[in-house]
């Protein structure tokens, strides 16, 4: 018997033991659909993280007009803390990847990252509290097997307990990064790993991400481009043919005036 009690005691230990090492969240991964929009495709679209599926950043949104744009309102995308005499801290972080393919064979004249959320914190009487929070978005960048790590640059409000960061690269930049044979970039792997975090010691704090946006404008089609230089080429011919037509007007005026005056006179 004694034998057997102390066999139950150790397996209620063991389990204590691999229950106190399970970890908080389980790691996951949710797809999205593909979005395709006037010149641009989002494909491939997956998010890996704590507690995935469901999706942290929720379903994505297209939108056409005026560019090419997807756009994240993630509803749940916090962290929260509030404790008493011992500092804790914890922290939401995801990585979403998606390729980006142009439809039509238009190059990538532009691109830009956009995140923004909102924080607050509240500190109690009590000496020594205190309260931090955070919100970042690292962002890598593929073409062909160079890859590009970034930061995307997030501003703290304090007047207004919000965060925002964007960042934007034109054609010069991604050309730059990557070197392309044809100085133009169709296609391009992103992955973005936004972060909040929060920290808390005899206070409340939260952090989260309220808006998660990649807008993607193309370089402009050879008939556009060749239409708008139609267009200037018209307006300085008109201009010019105006100003001539001025001079003209002026000379002739003065070669009549003197005539007219001998006229007139008695």
């Amino acid at each position: 018997m004694v034998l057997l009690i102390k066999w139950m005691r150790g397996v209620f230990l063991l389990g204590l033991f691999l229950l106190s090492g399970l970890p908080k969240g389980v790691a996951g991964t949710v797809t999205f659909s593909d979005q395709v929009g006037n010149y641009f495709g989002f494909r491939n679209m997956s998010e890996f993280g704590a507690n995935v599926p469901p999706s942290n950043l929720d379903l994505p949104t297209l939108i056409t007009n005026p560019h090419d744009t997807i756009k994240f309102r993630p509803s749940a995308f916090l962290t929260l803390e509030s404790n008493g005499p011992v500092k804790e801290s914890s922290s939401l972080a995801s990585e979403l990847t998606f390729t980006l393919q142009s439809l039509g064979g238009l190059a990538i004249q532009e691109l830009q990252v956009s995140v923004s959320g909102s924080y607050a914190t509240t500190l109690f009487s009590m000496p020594g509290a205190e309260a931090n929070v955070g919100l970042s978005l690292a962002l890598d960048l593929t073409y062909g097997t160079t890859v590009r790590n970034m930061i995307v640059p997030v501003v703290k409000d304090s007047s207004n307990f919000s965060w925002s960061g964007v960042m934007t690269l034109n054609q010069a930049d991604l050309n730059g990064f990557f070197s392309p044979p044809t100085m133009e970039i169709q296609q391009l792997t992103i992955r973005a790993s936004p972060t909040v975090s929060a920290e808390a010691l005899y206070a409340n704090a939260r952090s989260q991400i309220n808006y998660l946006d990649f807008t993607v404008v193309p370089v402009p089609e050879p008939s556009a481009l060749h239409l708008m230089l139609v267009s200037l080429g018209i307006g300085w011919f008109r201009q010019r043919s105006a100003k001539m037509q001025n001079i003209r007007n002026q000379h002739l005026k003065q070669k009549i005036l003197p005539y007219e005056c001998h006229k007139t006179i008695p």
